[in-house]
Parts: C-alpha cells; structure tokens; sequence
C-alpha cells in the first residue's frame, strides 16, 4: 500500500497505539456479544464439527468470510459492500467462491469460534480483520446495531481489546469524515 508522509505519521502513531495495547481476555472482551446476535441463513451440519480443514484455510480465506458476515450483518449487502469485497479479492476469485461457500455454510458464530479455536491469525492479521469489518460496516453510512454485534462477537471470540478497537474506529471516523471539506 503506498501512503503519503503525511498519512505515514498518522498510521505509524496508530500502528505503536495498536502495538502498546494489551489484548483483553476473552470474558472479559465484549459483554455485548452475548446478546441478540444476528441470524445468517446457513447448514452448519454441512460442515464437520470444526468446518474447513486448516491447511486450506488461509488467513486471507478468513478476512474473505469475515467480511462477508459483517456485510450481511444488517440483512442484505449493499452495492458498496459487495464492491468492497470484490475489489479486495478481485486477484483471488477463487478464494472469493471458496469464502462464499463457507461463509453460506457456516453462521459467523461457528466461524469465529473455528478461528479462535486453533488460533492461526497473528494479532496484526486480526487487527487487519477488525479493521476491514469495521470499514466494510460503515460503507454505507450507518453503522447498524447488527452489524456492531458481528464485530463485537469477533473481537470477543477472537481476544481482540476494546481500546485496539477503539483506536481503528477513531481512525477510520477521521479518515472517512469528508464533511472537513465542505
């Protein structure tokens, strides 16, 4: 990714936030997550008991589905939704058509799980992940209850810290604020 100086300060101070920040425990992450979550229409008994096998399943296949579970988050995906998605993966249709089929088959509980579970995601990669979700939820310019409950129950299954999520979300807000321009 190329990156003016002047951005480059900005991230380099928020990459040593993210870096200073502890992860939190997994009880104590998210009280929110343990409420209404929402429904995905998916076949968990299509899948084994600890869905796809490893060695296939790639951390950029999880950041794929994880998207795609955030996006439908507030009951359908926006066209610029999809738009993120596709242009993220636009190298990779293959890993999208897989991501899609996991992400049909399996309710974002189960998969969060699943990623926690065997804990192949680096803290980074799940910091990238919170912060594509994050982007991805507010593309279209709310940031639905549903949709904060995916990435709640991300970070909570997942031990990311709510100051790490706080960090990005302040972030992103500044750099998503055009109104600085009107």
């Amino acid at each position: 990714m190329k990156i003016s100086g002047f951005e480059e300060k900005d991230f380099i101070s928020l990459r040593e936030r993210l870096k200073n920040s502890s992860i939190e425990s997994a009880s104590g992450a998210s009280d929110a997550s343990q409420g209404n979550r929402p429904e995905v229409n998916a076949h968990s008994s299509e899948i084994p008991e600890h869905g796809v096998e490893l060695p296939k399943f790639s951390q950029r296949l999880a950041l794929a589905v994880a998207l795609m579970h955030v996006a439908i988050g507030d009951r359908e995906i926006q066209d610029e939704e999809n738009r993120y998605i596709v242009n993220m993966f636009k190298d990779s249709p293959a890993l999208l058509k897989e991501a899609h089929s996991i992400y049909k088959s399996m309710p974002c509980e189960q998969f969060f799980d699943l990623i926690a579970a065997h804990d192949f995601l680096e803290r980074q990669q799940k910091l990238c992940i919170l912060a594509n979700m994050i982007e991805i939820a507010m593309i279209d310019g709310a940031y639905h209850s549903t949709e904060q409950r995916v990435v709640e129950l991300f970070m909570d299954r997942c031990g990311v810290s709510r100051g790490d999520f706080d960090a990005i979300l302040s972030t992103l807000l500044v750099k998503n604020d055009l109104s600085a321009f009107s």
